[in-house]
Protein backbone atom coordinates (compact mmCIF):
# COMPACT_ATOMS: atom_id res chain seq x y z
CA UNK A 1 0.00 0.00 0.00
CA UNK A 2 1.39 3.37 -0.78
CA UNK A 3 1.85 6.19 1.37
CA UNK A 4 -0.26 7.74 0.12
CA UNK A 5 -3.22 5.40 0.44
CA UNK A 6 -1.98 4.56 3.67
CA UNK A 7 -2.51 8.17 4.41
CA UNK A 8 -6.05 8.62 3.39
CA UNK A 9 -7.17 5.11 5.26
CA UNK A 10 -5.65 7.04 8.39
CA UNK A 11 -7.49 10.43 7.78
CA UNK A 12 -11.38 8.15 6.72
CA UNK A 13 -10.10 5.77 9.82
CA UNK A 14 -10.08 8.98 11.99
CA UNK A 15 -13.11 11.21 11.03
CA UNK A 16 -15.46 8.23 11.24
CA UNK A 17 -13.79 7.79 14.90
CA UNK A 18 -14.44 11.39 15.72
CA UNK A 19 -17.63 11.78 14.02
CA UNK A 20 -18.50 8.69 16.15
CA UNK A 21 -17.60 10.41 18.91
CA UNK A 22 -19.58 13.47 18.74
CA UNK A 23 -22.65 11.49 18.02
CA UNK A 24 -22.03 9.11 20.65
CA UNK A 25 -21.33 12.62 22.46
CA UNK A 26 -24.54 14.22 21.14
CA UNK A 27 -26.81 11.76 22.65
CA UNK A 28 -25.72 11.37 26.11
CA UNK A 29 -24.99 15.51 26.33
CA UNK A 30 -28.98 15.61 25.31
CA UNK A 31 -30.27 12.84 28.04
CA UNK A 32 -28.11 14.42 30.70
CA UNK A 33 -29.90 18.08 29.46
CA UNK A 34 -32.68 16.17 30.42
CA UNK A 35 -31.91 14.47 33.39
CA UNK A 36 -30.96 18.21 34.89
CA UNK A 37 -33.56 19.98 33.97
CA UNK A 38 -35.67 17.43 35.29
CA UNK A 39 -33.51 17.85 38.85
CA UNK A 40 -33.93 21.84 38.94
CA UNK A 41 -36.96 22.09 36.95
CA UNK A 42 -38.85 19.45 39.28
CA UNK A 43 -37.06 17.48 41.65
CA UNK A 44 -35.86 20.13 43.81
CA UNK A 45 -38.80 22.61 43.61
CA UNK A 46 -41.40 19.94 44.63
CA UNK A 47 -38.89 19.26 47.26
CA UNK A 48 -38.56 22.65 48.59
CA UNK A 49 -42.30 23.56 48.38
CA UNK A 50 -43.35 20.28 49.97
CA UNK A 51 -40.90 21.84 53.15
CA UNK A 52 -42.51 24.92 53.09
CA UNK A 53 -45.83 23.21 52.97
CA UNK A 54 -45.22 22.10 56.71
CA UNK A 55 -43.83 25.38 57.83
CA UNK A 56 -46.75 27.22 57.01
CA UNK A 57 -49.23 25.14 58.90
CA UNK A 58 -47.81 25.92 61.89
CA UNK A 59 -48.01 29.83 60.78
CA UNK A 60 -51.65 28.99 60.52
CA UNK A 61 -52.13 27.75 64.00
CA UNK A 62 -50.24 30.64 65.45
CA UNK A 63 -52.52 32.74 63.46
CA UNK A 64 -55.78 30.72 64.84
CA UNK A 65 -54.42 31.53 68.75
CA UNK A 66 -53.97 35.37 67.88
CA UNK A 67 -57.68 35.22 66.40
CA UNK A 68 -59.10 33.32 69.67
CA UNK A 69 -56.76 35.57 72.27
CA UNK A 70 -57.00 39.09 70.21
CA UNK A 71 -57.24 41.73 73.27
CA UNK A 72 -59.22 43.98 71.00
CA UNK A 73 -62.21 43.47 68.29
CA UNK A 74 -59.86 45.22 65.56
CA UNK A 75 -56.98 42.92 66.16
CA UNK A 76 -59.13 40.18 66.11
CA UNK A 77 -61.16 41.29 62.82
CA UNK A 78 -57.22 41.61 61.86
CA UNK A 79 -56.43 38.22 62.81
CA UNK A 80 -59.07 36.43 61.13
CA UNK A 81 -58.34 38.15 57.39
CA UNK A 82 -54.96 36.82 58.07
CA UNK A 83 -56.43 33.55 58.97
CA UNK A 84 -58.10 33.68 55.82
CA UNK A 85 -55.33 34.80 53.53
CA UNK A 86 -53.09 32.32 54.91
CA UNK A 87 -55.51 29.09 54.48
CA UNK A 88 -55.95 30.25 50.87
CA UNK A 89 -52.08 30.41 50.36
CA UNK A 90 -51.72 27.00 51.95
CA UNK A 91 -54.56 25.32 49.67
CA UNK A 92 -53.44 27.28 46.89
CA UNK A 93 -49.68 25.85 48.01
CA UNK A 94 -51.02 22.11 48.44
CA UNK A 95 -52.41 21.96 45.10
CA UNK A 96 -49.66 23.30 43.13
CA UNK A 97 -47.95 20.05 44.52
CA UNK A 98 -49.68 18.43 41.64
CA UNK A 99 -47.64 19.62 38.88
CA UNK A 100 -44.25 18.02 40.60
CA UNK A 101 -46.01 14.68 41.49
CA UNK A 102 -45.11 12.15 39.64
CA UNK A 103 -46.19 8.60 41.41
CA UNK A 104 -49.54 7.18 42.93
CA UNK A 105 -47.81 7.93 46.47
CA UNK A 106 -47.69 11.92 45.96
CA UNK A 107 -50.76 11.73 44.58
CA UNK A 108 -52.46 9.63 47.16
CA UNK A 109 -50.81 11.81 49.77
CA UNK A 110 -51.84 15.03 47.99
CA UNK A 111 -55.73 14.02 48.01
CA UNK A 112 -55.23 12.99 51.54
CA UNK A 113 -53.59 16.19 52.77
CA UNK A 114 -56.45 18.21 50.82
CA UNK A 115 -59.50 16.03 52.60
CA UNK A 116 -57.52 16.46 55.79
CA UNK A 117 -57.44 20.47 55.70
CA UNK A 118 -60.98 20.77 54.82
CA UNK A 119 -61.90 19.15 58.34
CA UNK A 120 -59.17 21.63 59.77
CA UNK A 121 -60.77 24.59 57.90
CA UNK A 122 -63.86 23.18 58.85
CA UNK A 123 -62.95 22.67 62.71
CA UNK A 124 -60.97 26.37 62.73
CA UNK A 125 -64.35 28.29 61.30
CA UNK A 126 -66.26 26.44 64.13
CA UNK A 127 -63.66 27.80 66.99
CA UNK A 128 -63.52 31.11 65.39
CA UNK A 129 -67.09 31.29 65.61
CA UNK A 130 -67.32 30.64 69.29
CA UNK A 131 -64.28 33.08 69.91
CA UNK A 132 -66.35 36.02 68.14
CA UNK A 133 -69.67 35.16 69.86
CA UNK A 134 -67.96 35.50 73.12
CA UNK A 135 -67.41 31.63 74.21
CA UNK A 136 -64.22 31.60 75.22
CA UNK A 137 -64.12 28.58 77.34
CA UNK A 138 -65.28 26.99 74.15
CA UNK A 139 -63.22 28.25 71.68
CA UNK A 140 -59.71 27.44 73.87
CA UNK A 141 -61.91 23.65 73.75
CA UNK A 142 -62.05 23.10 70.88
CA UNK A 143 -58.55 24.97 70.16
CA UNK A 144 -57.01 21.73 72.14
CA UNK A 145 -59.07 19.50 70.76
CA UNK A 146 -60.45 19.01 67.08
CA UNK A 147 -58.61 21.47 65.59
CA UNK A 148 -55.30 20.32 67.44
CA UNK A 149 -56.33 16.73 66.27
CA UNK A 150 -56.90 18.24 62.68
CA UNK A 151 -53.57 19.35 62.76
CA UNK A 152 -51.75 16.93 64.11
CA UNK A 153 -53.35 14.44 61.29
CA UNK A 154 -52.73 16.99 58.32
CA UNK A 155 -48.42 17.69 59.73
CA UNK A 156 -47.84 13.76 59.64
CA UNK A 157 -49.49 13.43 56.20
CA UNK A 158 -47.42 16.82 55.05
CA UNK A 159 -44.36 14.99 56.77
CA UNK A 160 -45.05 12.06 54.57
CA UNK A 161 -45.30 13.82 51.13
CA UNK A 162 -42.30 15.73 52.27
CA UNK A 163 -39.75 12.47 53.36
CA UNK A 164 -41.52 11.18 49.46
CA UNK A 165 -40.03 14.15 47.41
CA UNK A 166 -36.88 13.79 49.18
CA UNK A 167 -36.63 10.47 47.73
CA UNK A 168 -37.33 11.23 44.43
CA UNK A 169 -34.99 14.38 44.53
CA UNK A 170 -32.37 12.13 45.83
CA UNK A 171 -33.37 9.93 42.87
CA UNK A 172 -32.96 12.37 40.35
CA UNK A 173 -29.62 13.47 41.80
CA UNK A 174 -28.63 9.77 41.76
CA UNK A 175 -29.91 9.50 37.72
CA UNK A 176 -27.98 12.69 36.97
CA UNK A 177 -24.69 11.76 38.61
CA UNK A 178 -24.98 7.92 36.78
CA UNK A 179 -25.70 9.74 33.66
CA UNK A 180 -22.27 12.41 33.82
CA UNK A 181 -20.18 8.54 34.79
CA UNK A 182 -21.81 6.89 31.99
CA UNK A 183 -20.77 9.94 29.54
CA UNK A 184 -17.02 10.30 30.55
CA UNK A 185 -16.68 6.40 30.42
CA UNK A 186 -18.16 6.48 26.78
CA UNK A 187 -16.40 9.22 25.86
CA UNK A 188 -13.30 8.24 27.46
CA UNK A 189 -13.23 4.97 25.23
CA UNK A 190 -14.03 6.94 22.03
CA UNK A 191 -11.41 9.16 22.53
CA UNK A 192 -8.86 6.47 23.37
CA UNK A 193 -10.14 4.34 20.31
CA UNK A 194 -8.87 7.69 18.20
CA UNK A 195 -5.94 8.02 19.93
CA UNK A 196 -4.70 4.60 19.26
CA UNK A 197 -6.13 4.35 15.21
CA UNK A 198 -3.70 8.44 15.08
CA UNK A 199 -0.63 5.82 16.11
CA UNK A 200 -1.35 2.99 13.81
Amino acid sequence: MSIRRYLALLITITATLLLSVGVVGGIHLKRNVELVHALTDDSLPGALAAANLGSHLKQLQIVLSEVIYAPTPDLGAQARNELLSQRGQLLDELKAQYATAHSEAEIGLLKQAEESLGNYQVAMDETVAQATSGRLDLAEASLYASVAQYQQELQQILETLRIEKLRVKDRSVAAVNDGFTQSTQVLAVAGAGTRSEEHT
